[in-house]
């Protein structure tokens, strides 16, 4: 094997070792802050604006949230029933949910973590918690999609 297929393998075969964290939520600089501190801590990280547009909306599987070890949902402040729908939908279908406080979302699914500050650390801890619990829930045949949103 040429030393180029070598790295290419050990690339591909890190990527499947990295965890997936989605994060659902409008741009801000504390989702920013929170993607770069994911993908230096070596996890795979995907942003999602949510909603208008959401597939979960239209009853649909939504494929980030099938994907992610972990789906965080960042703080809205809008209170539009599209949004807060759509947010309550992605927490219920996610294998491992954190919802970061202030949440519009009134019913917390079960097992979900509340978190109650936007500030990196806090969240970054409720991110490896919910990874921990997780860790018997492996992805089935994810690893091909997280390599192409990194």
């Amino acid at each position: 094997m040429s030393r180029a297929a070598a790295g290419t393998a050990d690339a591909a075969e890190s990527a499947r070792k990295r965890r997936l964290v989605l994060l659902v939520g409008p741009d801000s600089e504390g989702r920013r802050d929170l993607a770069r501190a994911l993908i230096e801590g070596g996890h795979s990280t995907v942003i999602c604006s949510g909603p208008p547009g959401c597939v979960l909306l239209r009853e649909d599987r939504c494929v980030l949230v099938d994907a992610a070890d972990v789906t965080v949902i960042m703080p809205s402040h809008s209170s539009r029933r599209e949004v807060t729908s759509a947010l309550a939908l992605c927490a219920r279908e996610a294998r491992n949910a954190v919802i970061v406080e202030p949440s519009l979302i009134e019913q917390t699914p079960p097992g979900a973590e509340i978190v109650p500050s936007a500030k990196t650390k806090v969240v970054l801890e409720a991110v490896e918690r919910a990874l921990e619990r997780g860790r018997g829930s492996a992805r089935k045949g994810v690893a091909d999609v997280a390599d192409i949103w990194l």
